[in-house]
């Protein structure tokens, strides 16, 4: 599917899908490349881009910081695969080509108070809720160290509380949530989210809940 997907996009007809954005700044900080781009293909918060990588096809991003003819992405150095590859090597006067922006997460419509759960990847969806809910947003971010993350988060202003992943973090999350009250928004893993589901169904939650798969183990482009 991704081979056909890739096919099509890098055809004639994907050019014209397409979206482009000259990259303005791309920053290593962390496990992240902060990537600054212009575009007239401008997202809002808490949309979605779609970036097209060729014989790969594409991998999701959520832009933040979206305005005046720019945007920028937070993209997480997960491993040696085409993405990071592809993050390691931009640079200014580079090009990306994305499909969108669409619609992701509402998140100037959500009820509030907000808690956002979410791991490396929900770093852009986290600084856009930031950004438009600052006085009423929660985000707790489980990852794999503390010190690849915690640069990013300074250099992008962003305040989260991050843990660490273990035998038991996302039963500690759940807890922090259910006492959180309010809208709760699930992202990242879709496993952390299934097991943190659990722990708070076992907590007798009943705060909203807003799902968004980013990532499944063996499985890319969920959202």
């Amino acid at each position: 599917m991704a081979n056909l997907k890739s096919r099509f996009l890098g055809s004639w007809l994907g050019d014209r899908l397409m979206a482009v954005a000259d990259v303005v700044e791309a920053t290593t900080v962390g496990a992240f490349v902060h990537v600054v781009v212009r575009s007239s293909a401008v997202p809002g918060a808490g949309d979605k881009i779609q970036v097209f990588f060729p014989e790969i096809g594409t991998r999701t991003y959520s832009p933040f910081g979206c305005s005046g003819g720019r945007f920028e992405l937070a993209v997480f150095l997960h491993d040696r695969g085409p993405s990071s590859a592809w993050a390691r090597a931009l640079g200014p006067g580079r090009q990306l080509r994305f499909v969108g922006p669409s619609g992701s997460i509402a998140l100037a419509s959500i009820p509030g108070p907000i808690a956002l759960f979410g791991d490396e990847t929900s770093v852009g969806v986290a600084r856009s809720l930031h950004d438009i809910r600052r006085g009423d947003a929660r985000v707790i971010l489980e990852v794999g160290a503390r010190a690849n993350v915690e640069p990013a988060l300074e250099k992008l202003g962003l305040k989260a509380e991050l843990v660490e992943r273990n035998r038991d973090h996302l039963a500690k999350i759940a807890r922090d949530l259910a006492a959180a009250g309010g809208t709760l928004v699930l992202t990242g893993n879709a496993k952390s989210i299934q097991d943190l589901r659990g722990h708070l169904k076992q907590l007798a939650s009943k705060q909203p809940q807003r799902v968004k798969s980013y990532w499944a183990e063996g499985k890319t482009g969920l959202d």
